[in-house]
């Protein structure tokens, strides 16, 4: 659309940039039956992804595929197209989420719920000559806070995430499949969700009065975890999918209630594995905007400049 319009598309994310400087990167369809010829898959910000395609991931961690997952209740980066109506904003969704999965690897996002922490929260206004105030969504994670006993996030001093979500572990009766879950990114133990009643109060937030009603707790909030073991599928009895083999022969006319006729699509079942035969390894990160350009990446006239360990977080993972 906006060469279209003669305008210049916007340039790749700058995580983008830097894993093409050492791997091959190629994208893979939001539509996609099967994941193949893929070592490494990156999930970012699956927002609504079909039944389809999360059980392709599915099955693609399941014969021994590495995952890293990057959900969030509320992505900052994710901007709502460009429109004349200001109102038609409003209903535009900016969370994703892939519970279904996550559940099968003992993990859970909870909707519209956020990490906080009044000691890591960052100074700021939201307008020139205004009050500094702390804002809880906005969170600037030092060394406490990273797992040191993981290679992953030992080394790391500084990462800043923004509107992270929160991240638990799934009661044991639902997790059977003998699953180690290692916490990577946690507040300090003063900690606390918040939540808001829906994603519409975030369209225009008012910080001091979300910084007003947190209240401090007493043990960490987890944001990123690594999942370990032999994960069972979260579609055990498979999909129904349309069965597109023969397009001509797929339609029949079935008549609806109200007397009329209808086209009905002919559907076949999927089925794969049930359980790995092989450890798994999956690590889920509660927030997208910690490697988008906003927080991760600066722009100067010498090129991408790097902010805080969030890089070397995405590296390191």
């Amino acid at each position: 659309l906006m060469r279209m319009q003669n305008q210049q598309p916007a340039p790749p994310w700058g995580m983008v940039q830097q894993l093409r400087q050492m791997y091959d990167v190629k994208e893979i369809p939001t539509d996609t039956e099967e994941i193949k010829d893929v070592d490494l898959l990156l999930v970012i910000h699956p927002k609504d992804l079909s039944e389809k395609t999360q059980f392709a991931i599915d099955q693609f961690i399941l014969k021994g595929g590495r995952a890293i997952v990057f959900v969030d209740p509320h992505c900052i980066a994710d901007k709502p197209p460009p429109t004349q109506n200001p109102y038609e904003t409003f209903g535009y969704k900016t969370g994703s989420n892939l519970n279904k999965l996550l559940k099968a690897w003992g993990l859970e996002m909870p909707e519209n719920t956020f990490a906080g922490d009044r000691s890591l929260a960052i100074e700021g206004s939201l307008r020139p000559n205004q009050r500094r105030d702390k804002i809880i969504a906005y969170l600037r994670l030092t060394a406490g806070c990273f797992n040191a006993d993981n290679a992953i996030s030992a080394d790391l001093n500084q990462v800043r995430v923004l509107f992270p979500g929160v991240l638990t572990e799934v009661d044991a009766d639902q997790n059977d499949s003998n699953i180690q879950l290692t916490p990577l990114l946690r507040t300090t133990s003063h900690g606390n969700s918040w939540t808001v009643s829906s994603p519409g109060e975030l369209m225009m937030p008012n910080y001091p009065d979300l910084l007003s009603k947190f209240t401090d707790g007493t043990e960490p909030v987890a944001m990123a975890y690594l999942a370990t073991g032999r994960f069972r599928s979260a579609f055990p009895d498979g999909i129904e999918v349309e069965d597109d083999t023969a397009q001509s022969e797929n339609e029949t006319v079935v008549e609806d209630e109200s007397g009329g006729e209808e086209k009905a699509t002919k559907t076949k079942k999927i089925t794969g594995l049930t359980e790995a035969e092989e450890d798994c390894a999956v690590i889920v990160f509660a927030d997208v905007d910690f490697i988008s350009d906003i927080v991760a990446y600066r722009r100067t006239i010498f090129g991408l400049a790097v902010v805080d360990d969030n890089n070397a977080l995405l590296l390191n993972t």
